[in-house]
This record gives structure tokens, C-alpha cells and sequence, in this order.
């Protein structure tokens, strides 16, 4: 079967499993396969259609071993003679024999194409495999550079060569003697650092800095490595100036001088690593994908400008401690720089060092214009967002962590930016701008907390309740009309005994941000000392519940004495001596006290009817914290049922001084496509990366637009 990169199965059959080929107009690899048949094992190639493996014919609508009778090295991989781009065009070329072993046959496309790149000979990678596709286990070559549509990501690096560029060894000088050429600084020896003087007023055309990295020798029995070498250069001296562009190349590091560079050119970084401590204050430096940036300067110096920053999936920014004159990833200090333009596309990477209070002393970034591209890709890399890496030494608490400043942001959002910080598990970061100022923000994520004392059940176990048990004088389960159990608490014949019912883990909801205290209660009155039950909460009583003597009735007040209602007292609870053996829903009131931002509110109803509505308790937020009951000498009797707390609870949140915020969600909207009386026609055909095309090429793969609305990929014929 074949499978997409998720694992899915697009295919119920398999497709030649030998050469990869460029053939055709598009920017996706074809196959090149055999007939198995003995004994010249005739060539043909395949293609792959968006559903099925398709055979792709020639211009005349042949296939390979239908012309010259052509055949293949060998049937078990189908590999030619040759295959290159030996043409000049970035399609390949295939060199076959014929099968009387006679004549060699060059079989090349005629297919046009949309898409311009350099011949792939100038790639190094390609040129190499010309090599080993002829030594040894012939396999097919590869170019170093991505080549496909959908994401539009196709570039082909800037040729290593020497052709019409002066090359400077170590110790060397870049001279006014080479303004206006083309400077290819190497290493030319096996050492690990290269250093080369700028002198005042060189201009060169372009500087290709190609920092090399070298694998020697080998064990081929332990499969170790016996050399690897990093040749790492490092220029001096002066600022690059004038019209002077900057080409990196090579998989180590190139060091430019700590002075302001005011050179116009661009500078690429098409691989490795380029560490720039001073400022590059005229030219537009770009990141290429997996590349690293070492920019900035200490704290305590001046800030490095940029006039801009543009930065590919996988490239990376560390901002750098000037005084780190050979910094690593993970060690390259606390700096500071600027960029007038910052653009993050998907995967790139800033990485800062959280140093001190609220960040004080670790790394800041200030960028005037920020543009942010996040991609829908449905089957893009990992990821599709830049990222925002966080470095701390331990665990962030919650808070605020200032990381710079941005002016504006142009395009995109902050809010698309991923962030890879150590943080608990229970908390969240995410980013804000606040006057210009960019921080970090790591609050407590918000979850449910619920607390249970529910005696619905056979047994009076409490759940997530501390019983102050010492001062009760007697609690019963008492059986409801329906044979379950409510809770029913009476003392004995001393006065003014104090049951409190106090949440057992109380920590837990000292930064709760809202919550739903409800319970059932129940009560009778007695012939001697008033009782009370109250509500207590974090800045004191929030409620009242007084009952006793002769009344009929309880009086129901805040912290603060004001009398909110008043609820009858029970007919079915008597003295404990005559206690009934059956209780009825319809004498309890239901009990509701809720907490947000705008305070503590207090409703009660019994059998669907409001008997307080929407009370304030405290214009303030406060958290419940324990039920307190001060009964009176015999007849004070109070039952309940269905105590609950249900609080939504934000770890080490208020202590942040900042609100919560809530998760940001994106949605799609799906709409109906109209019914149609007619069939759909095509409206349109568009390449795999989005451009409409007016004349769809034969054997190229494109996007079919229907009048209703439906896309689908198809194989033009």
C-alpha cells in the first residue's frame, strides 16, 4: 500500500521501488522502473497522479523500452548507465544501453516547464552523486536543496566554485585591490580557525564566506569517525561597506567584525552559522532553513542594529553576549539587539535566555515592524508556526517576563507564535504587548476542582471534607422517602456546640477564579438558645443562617447583618428523642452561593420557586472555605443533603497580578456547497503551490477547480 506522511493509506498498490527522476514539467520526483523480464529488462517510467501510479510515455507515446529497444544494468533496481541533468535544463537526463549492447542512448524530455532553476550540476551535492551513482552500489542522486510545489519553498543554493572569484587563505587580506570582485574566503589547511583582515575601504562585489565542515578516515568494522574537523573563519579589522553582498556557505560558523557594517548587498545565509556582534545597519540579512544567527552585543554595551531579519523553517536566532567570541547554543550569554524588520516564517526560531527578576538580565529583542507567517499545510512539518524558545535554568513561576519590544505588527499575530518554555504542567505561557513592551506570561492553567459531600449513597464516608469532629455530639443517616440517606446533625443537652465543616485541601482554592458552593439544608427550630450556621469565607462570614426558640422561621443575612429573606423551618424534624424516620425533599431549600470577578452572589429556592435571588454576599471576589455550625441546646437540629463545591482553580494565578486568559481557539467554518441542477464544470486549472494556469501542460499534476466550489488533484492528460 502506499501511505501519506501521517500514515494513512491513499493507495491500494505499490510503485516501482528503483530510481528517482526529474522528467516532467512539475517539481515532483518520478520513477524510473523496469519490466522484470529477462533478459534485457526493458525500462519505463512512473508517475504518481494524487490516487493511483500511473505510467508516464514519452512525448510520442512511447515508453523508454519501446525506443531503441533500450535496457537496464540490472533487474533488481532498473539503474542506467547514467542519470543526469547533463543537458544544462534541472530535468534529467537517462544514459542507457541498447540491449545488444551496441550503442549508448541519451533519452531526454521534451515536456516545457513553468519552473526556472539552475542546472543541478552547480549544486555540490549533485556533483558528488554523479560520482557514487557510478561507484560501487549505484543509487540514484539527490540535489542538497528541497525541489517540490506545494510548499514553495524551491531555491537552489549559489554554486561552489572558483570560476571568476579570488580566493584568501588564512592571513590573508580582503584589499581595495579586490572591490568590485567576487572573494571566496576558505580554509586552506586542517587547522579549526581561519582568520582574514578587512581592510579600510574594501568593497567587493560578494564575500562567499564557505566555513567547511570535514569527516576523515573512518572505521568500517566499529563504524567510528577518525577525524571531524569544524573550520570555522573569522574576519577582522573593518566594516564591510559599499555595494559589498555577503554569501555564507558551508556547514560551520563564519565570524564578521564587531563594528557596524554599512555594506548595501545582501547577506545570505545559506548554511552553518554566521555570528555577527556588531550591527548591520544597510543590508537585509536572511536565514535559510537550519542555519543559526549568533547577533547582539552585552547588556551593558551598545545595542546591535539590523536593518532587517528574515528567517526560514528551522533557522535559528540566539541573542549573544559580544564578549562570547566563540559562542555555542547553549552557551552564548545575555545580549541585546534590535531589528528594524523582523520576519518569522513557519519553524524559525528566536531563542532567549531568561536571566534575573521578571527577566531583567537576560536577553531582550527590539524589533520596530514584525511580520509573523503561520502555514495551514495539512501535511507540512512539524511545525507550522514560529517559535519562541524559552531558556531558564529552572522552572518559571508564574508571571511576567519582559522580552524586548515591538512597534507594530504587520502581518500575522503574536498569538501564532509557539512557545517552548519550562514551565509546570499546569501552567501556560503565552505572549503580550503591552505599550510596546513584549513579555512572556506563564499563568496557572485553569481546571475543575470539585469536592463532594454527598449522602446519597449507604455510607457516610465525606469526600474532600474535614469533619471537626470533636465537638459533635451525635450524626446520623437518615433514611429519605425514597430509602436513601441524607445527613442529619443534632447535639446533646450541652449548649452552643460548634460543628464546622472545612474543606480538607484548602490550599487548592486559594486562587480559585470562580466557583459553585450548593447544598441542601433542612432545619427545626428549638425552645431554647438561637443557632447559627454561617458560610465562611476567605475575607470573612460571607452568610448567615439564624434559627431558635419559638420561631417558625430562619432569617437569612450577609457578613455584614443585612437580612436577605427568610425560610421556613421544617414540620417533619423533631426533638432527637422523637426524630422522624423518613425525611421530604420538598421541605429542603436549595442553597447556591457563587463566586467571579464581580463578587459573591447567594440564590435559594425550593421546589422550583426563588426565594433570594442573585443576593450579594461580598462585592468582592472570596472563596468559600468552611460551613460552620453553632447549634443551640435541643431542639437545634440542621439536615443536609448534596453538599458540592465546584471551583474552577488557577494555579499560582492571583499572585501574578494580571488576569487569566483564555485558551485562543481557531475554527472552521464549513459551509454547504449550493444544490446544483446541473453537473459541475471546471473552471479552472491551478499548479500544486496556487497559480492559475491558462495552459495545462500534458503530464503535469495540477489542482482542478469545479464551478461548485470542489478542488481536487488530478493527472493532466
Amino acid at each position: 500500500a502506499i501511505r501519506d506522511v501521517k500514515g494513512n493509506v491513499i493507495a491500494n498498490e505499490l510503485p516501482a521501488i528503483n530510481f528517482r527522476i526529474y522528467w516532467d514539467g512539475d517539481l515532483q520526483d518520478e520513477l524510473l522502473a523496469n519490466l522484470n523480464l529477462r533478459p534485457h529488462f526493458p525500462p519505463y517510467l512512473q508517475k504518481w497522479d494524487g490516487e493511483h501510479i500511473v505510467d508516464l510515455p514519452l512525448s510520442n507515446g512511447l515508453q523508454l523500452h519501446e525506443m531503441g529497444h533500450s535496457a537496464s544494468c540490472n533487474w533488481t533496481k532498473a539503474t542506467p548507465n547514467l542519470q543526469a541533468d547533463i543537458l544544462g535544463d534541472w530535468r534529467e537526463e537517462i544514459v542507457m544501453r541498447s540491449a545488444d549492447n551496441r550503442y549508448i542512448r541519451v533519452y531526454t524530455t521534451v515536456t516545457p516547464t513553468t519552473h526556472r532553476l539552475p542546472s543541478l550540476w552547480y549544486d555540490h551535492q549533485y556533483r558528488q552523486a554523479m560520482v557514487w551513482q557510478t561507484e560501487g552500489y549505484n543509487q540514484p542522486p539527490h540535489p542538497s536543496f528541497f525541489v517540490g510545489e506545494l510548499e514553495g519553498l524551491t531555491q537552489a543554493p549559489p554554486p561552489l566554485t572558483w570560476t571568476n572569484r579570488y580566493g584568501i587563505g588564512n592571513g590573508g587580506t580582503i584589499s581595495t585591490s579586490y572591490n568590485n570582485k567576487d572573494v571566496l574566503v576558505w580554509p586552506d589547511g586542517n587547522g579549526s580557525e581561519y582568520s582574514v583582515a578587512i581592510a579600510s575601504g574594501a568593497k567587493p562585489s560578494t564575500v562567499y564566506l564557505n566555513s567547511r565542515t570535514t569527516i576523515e578516515g573512518g572505521d568500517r568494522v566499529n563504524y567510528t569517525e577518525t577525524k571531524h574537523t569544524w573550520d570555522r573563519i573569522r574576519l577582522t579589522g573593518n566594516a564591510l561597506s559599499g555595494s559589498t553582498n555577503v554569501c555564507k556557505q558551508g556547514s560551520s560558523a563564519a565570524h564578521l567584525p564587531y563594528v557596524t557594517h554599512t555594506h548595501t548587498g545582501k547577506t545570505d545565509v545559506w548554511q552553518g552559522a554566521l555570528i555577527c556582534y556588531g550591527s548591520i545597519s544597510n543590508s537585509p540579512v536572511w536565514a535559510n532553513r537550519f542555519t543559526e544567527l549568533f547577533l547582539g552585543c552585552a547588556l551593558s554595551g551598545s545595542t546591535s542594529y539590523y536593518k532587517s531579519v528574515e528567517m526560514e523553517y528551522g533557522s535559528a536566532l540566539y541573542i549573544c553576549d559580544h564578549s562570547k567570541t566563540t559562542p555555542y547554543t547553549t552557551n552564548n550569554g545575555y545580549g541585546h539587539m534590535n531589528v528594524g524588520t523582523m520576519t518569522l516564517k513557519e519553524g524559525s526560531r528566536v531563542v532567549f535566555d531568561i536571566n534575573g527578576t521578571n527577566n531583567a538580565s537576560g536577553d531582550k529583542l527590539g524589533i520596530t515592524t514584525l511580520n509573523v507567517r503561520k502555514q495551514t499545510w495539512q501535511y507540512g512539518p512539524k511545525y507550522l508556526a514560529p517559535v519562541f524558545q524559552i531558556n531558564s535554568s529552572s522552572t518559571l513561576a508564574p508571571g511576567k517576563y519582559e522580552l524586548g519590544t515591538v512597534g507594530s505588527v504587520a502581518s500575522g499575530s503574536l498569538s501564532n507564535i509557539i512557545i517552548e518554555a519550562n514551565i509546570a504542567s499546569t501552567s501556560k505561557a503565552s505572549l503580550s504587548l503591552e505599550s510596546g513592551v513584549l513579555y512572556l506570561k506563564v499563568t496557572g492553567t485553569s481546571y475543575n476542582k470539585v469536592y463532594n459531600l454527598d449522602f446519597e449513597s449507604t455510607s457516610s464516608n465525606n469526600y474532600g471534607f474535614a469533619v471537626a469532629a470533636g465537638n459533635v455530639a451525635n450524626m446520623d443517616r437518615v433514611a429519605e422517602s425514597s430509602g436513601n440517606h441524607f445527613f442529619h446533625l443534632y447535639l446533646g443537652s450541652n449548649n452552643n456546640r460548634t460543628v464546622n465543616l472545612s474543606f480538607a485541601n484548602n490550599s487548592d482554592f486559594t486562587t480559585a477564579i470562580s466557583y459553585s458552593f450548593e447544598f441542601d439544608l433542612a432545619l427545626v427550630s428549638g425552645n431554647s438558645n438561637t443557632s447559627t450556621i454561617s458560610v465562611i469565607g476567605s475575607n470573612g462570614t460571607l452568610c448567615n443562617i439564624t434559627f431558635g426558640g419559638s420561631a417558625s422561621t430562619a432569617t437569612v443575612t450577609n457578613g455584614s447583618g443585612t437580612t436577605l429573606g427568610t425560610i421556613a423551618c421544617s414540620p417533619y424534624l423533631s426533638s432527637h428523642a422523637t426524630i422522624s424516620s423518613t425525611y421530604y425533599p420538598s421541605q429542603f431549600y436549595h442553597f447556591k452561593i457563587s463566586g467571579t470577578s464581580s463578587g459573591v452572589k447567594l440564590t435559594v429556592t425550593r421546589n422550583g420557586s426563588t426565594v433570594i435571588n442573585n443576593a450579594t454576599l461580598s462585592s468582592s471576589f472570596a472563596t468559600v472555605q468552611s460551613l460552620k455550625n453553632v447549634l443551640g441546646r435541643w431542639y437545634s437540629h440542621v439536615a443536609y443533603d448534596n453538599i458540592c463545591l465546584w471551583s474552577l482553580v488557577s494555579v499560582n494565578a492571583k499572585s501574578a497580578n494580571f488576569d487569566i486568559e483564555e485558551e485562543e481557539e481557531e475554527a472552521t467554518a464549513i459551509e454547504e456547497a449550493p444544490t446544483e441542477t446541473t453537473a459541475p464544470v471546471v473552471t479552472g486549472y491551478f499548479t500544486l503551490d496556487g497559480r492559475l494556469v491558462d495552459n495545462p501542460l500534458r503530464g503535469n499534476i495540477y489542482i482542478q477547480k469545479m464551478s461548485n466550489g470542489t478542488t481536487r488533484k488530478v493527472f493532466f492528460k
